[in-house]
C-alpha cells in the first residue's frame, strides 16, 4: 500500500484483493487554497467517489468500503434513507416472523427480485419486500 508520506497521489488502499484509491484535489476560491481528498472505488459496476477534507477520514472510508466489498456485502453499501433504517431495525429482529416468513428470507427474496427486474413494478427495496411478504 502506498502511503501519503511519500507525497505522491493517488494513494492505494487495499483489503482482501479489493483496492480503492484516494486522490488529492486542490481548488482555489477567492485566493484561498482548499485541499480535499476523494476516496474512489467501484461498487456493483459503478464508480463511487466520496470527498472529505481530511486524508485520514477519506482513508477510513476507502478501507471500510474495501472491507465490505471483500466480505461480499456490496448491497449493504447501497441502502439509503428509509431502506437503510428498515434494514437495521429488521436485522435485530431476525428471529421474528413477518406474515409467516422470516424477515431475512423476505429481504433476500426482495433484493433478488429487484436485481432480476421481477419486482412487480416496485422501485424500492421496501416496496418489493412488502409485496413478497404479503404472498
Amino acid at each position: 500500500m502506498k502511503t501519503a508520506k511519500d507525497g505522491k497521489f493517488p494513494v492505494e488502499v487495499s483489503e482482501g484483493r479489493v483496492t480503492a484509491k484516494i486522490h488529492k484535489v486542490t481548488k482555489t476560491k477567492n485566493g484561498k487554497i482548499y485541499t480535499s481528498y476523494v476516496a474512489d472505488y467501484v461498487l456493483l459496476g459503478q464508480r463511487k467517489q466520496v470527498v472529505r477534507a481530511d486524508f485520514d477520514e477519506a482513508k477510513q472510508i476507502a478501507l471500510d468500503a474495501c472491507r465490505l466489498i471483500a466480505g461480499g456485502q456490496q448491497m449493504s453499501l447501497t441502502l439509503v434513507n428509509g431502506e437503510r433504517v428498515a434494514y437495521y431495525r429488521l436485522k435485530d429482529e431476525e428471529r421474528l416472523k413477518l406474515w409467516g416468513k422470516s424477515v431475512g428470507t423476505t429481504i433476500q427474496v426482495g433484493v433478488t427480485k429487484i436485481r432480476h427486474g421481477d419486482n412487480n413494478g416496485r422501485a424500492t427495496l421496501i416496496g418489493s419486500i412488502i409485496t413478497e411478504a404479503k404472498k
